[in-house]
């Protein structure tokens, strides 16, 4: 038994575009009821995709909808698994199962330019403990970044299913340069009033480069103090560490260690880099929201 959701909006969460903000600003809204960092009890899709394969039926308890105004669900989904060499076969396995659950939804998409989002990616894979320089990272984990961040094939697995007019696609550029317009255009594609003032300011902002630097400093001096012991005792105690760096963000320690630091971490994005991506947001180019980013997208 399928009990299925209306007016449901997902959001397809890259890392770094802005899912924090909007988390803040789904809470805010009087319009819509926001489901936190879970789907109908679900953390993540890959739990969804398990649950798919074991389970023979679904059935869930929805609450009732408002009679007055748009009163609706959001649930936020993360991919990020840059490992896995079959990401662009999952997200179209994903979007038909999106679909199978909620029919009627409407699906969100933000995105973020190349070279901010290498950037931006390898900022994350230091604050959780990475080890590499930035080159190293980028040879590491090239073939699954070129696969999930494939726009052309991602927003088309979900306008397949859901239709073009149900995918709301936009650039994160437009969040940084402009939030009031890109919090209207989700509002006039959701057909819903713009009936709060909402904070401009970051919610969620990124660590200087004196602080990366020392972050990445400290992680390689712990890696290389425990490079001594088994192999299964340094993976538990390096795992205790990385643990101890994803509780929060700003440790003491490490800005303690980048006030003393002269150096800033350097991540240079070459136009070699870049060039694999070209062919990955032709889909794009034609929307409007993109106009002024094009550049961004490799589209000039």
């Amino acid at each position: 038994m399928l009990s299925v959701l209306s007016n449901v909006l997902i959001q397809i969460g890259f890392p770094k575009t802005g899912s924090t903000y909007l988390q803040e600003w789904f809470k805010a809204h009087p319009s819509i009821m926001y489901g936190g960092k879970s789907i109908l009890g679900f953390y993540d899709s890959w739990e969804i995709e398990r649950y798919v394969q074991q389970a023979t039926y679904f059935q869930y308890h929805t609450i009732k909808l408002s009679a007055i105004g748009l009163r609706g669900n959001v649930h936020q989904m993360i991919q990020s698994d840059f490992t896995n060499n079959q990401i662009d076969l999952y997200q179209a396995r994903l979007a038909e199962t999106m679909y199978r659950l909620f029919p009627t939804a409407k699906v969100l998409i933000v995105t973020r330019g190349f070279k901010s989002m290498l950037a931006s990616l390898y900022t994350e894979y230091i604050v959780t403990g990475g080890t590499a320089p930035f080159s190293a990272f980028f040879d590491q984990y090239k073939p699954g970044i070129l696969k999930a961040y494939n726009y052309d094939n991602l927003v088309r697995c979900f306008q397949t299913v859901y239709g073009e007019e149900n995918v709301i696609v936009l650039p994160f550029e437009l969040l940084q340069d402009d939030p009031n317009k890109f919090i209207q255009s989700i509002e006039r594609a959701l057909q819903i009033e713009n009936s709060i003032q909402f904070a401009t300011s970051k919610v969620n902002a990124s660590p200087t480069k004196k602080y990366l630097y020392a972050n990445l400093r400290l992680s390689n001096f712990v890696y290389k103090s425990i490079r001594f012991f088994p192999l299964a005792v340094q993976r538990r105690l390096y795992g205790f560490y990385a643990r101890l760096l994803n509780k929060r963000k700003n440790h003491f320690l490490i800005q303690k260690l980048a006030l003393l630091s002269k150096k800033e971490i350097e991540v240079e994005v070459t136009n070699q880099m870049l060039a694999p991506f070209q062919s990955n947001a032709a889909v794009l180019k034609e929307r409007m929201a993109f106009s002024n980013y094009l550049d961004e997208y490799l589209l000039m």
